[in-house]
């Protein structure tokens, strides 16, 4: 239980902070390409509900959010797998813009 409430605070946390670099166009967020951009908001608007609902359900004992939660968690690790496997593909082919290297 105390580890579903740290996980999910800490990735509550990084969602906000990237959120807050979107709307303040901070660390980097100009350079990183369009693909990039949309694939972190993507993560920030359907990560934030389920890591809250996640929290909920360790608080409150509810299984049901945490399970959610945990096939979120997996569905997140792979999604981030087959972005760095794009990303690494691009970068090799030359096709990623020249600011963002």
């Amino acid at each position: 239980r105390c580890g579903v409430i740290t996980i999910t605070c800490i990735y509550i946390a990084s969602f906000l902070l990237s959120v807050a670099n979107m709307i303040t166009n901070s660390l980097g967020w100009q350079m990183q390409s369009k693909e990039w951009q949309n694939y972190a908001i993507f993560c920030a608007v359907v990560g934030l509900p389920l890591c809250a609902a996640g929290l909920f359900g360790a608080i409150k004992k509810r299984q049901k959010f945490v399970y959610a939660y945990f096939v979120y968690n997996a569905v997140y690790a792979l999604m981030s797998v087959f972005a760095s496997i794009a990303f690494l593909a691009m970068s090799t082919n030359g096709t990623m813009s020249k600011n963002f290297v």
